[in-house]
């Protein structure tokens, strides 16, 4: 079996956040609207990830039941 990599937590770092921002200000508040813009595209593209996920997976439980459902009837 292979061994799982625990990924360390790391602490958020507010500076670096701040740091970042006075970057962000450096440059042109056009460049912070495209990368705004980019961000809510990558929210949205994981939203309709995490929403197909959670079908797909209903239906598999949808789907077995109904297996479970016929099995007992074959028994019957």
């Amino acid at each position: 079996m292979k061994k799982k990599i625990r990924k360390k937590r790391v602490q958020k770092n507010p500076q670096r956040k701040k740091i970042q921002k006075k970057q962000l200000k450096i440059f042109s508040k056009i460049s912070l609207k495209k990368i705004k813009k980019k961000k809510k595209q990558r929210k949205k593209k994981q939203r309709i990830k995490k929403r197909k996920k959670i079908k797909s997976q209903k239906m598999k439980m949808i789907k077995k039941k109904i297996r479970k459902k016929r099995k007992r009837k074959n028994l019957i």
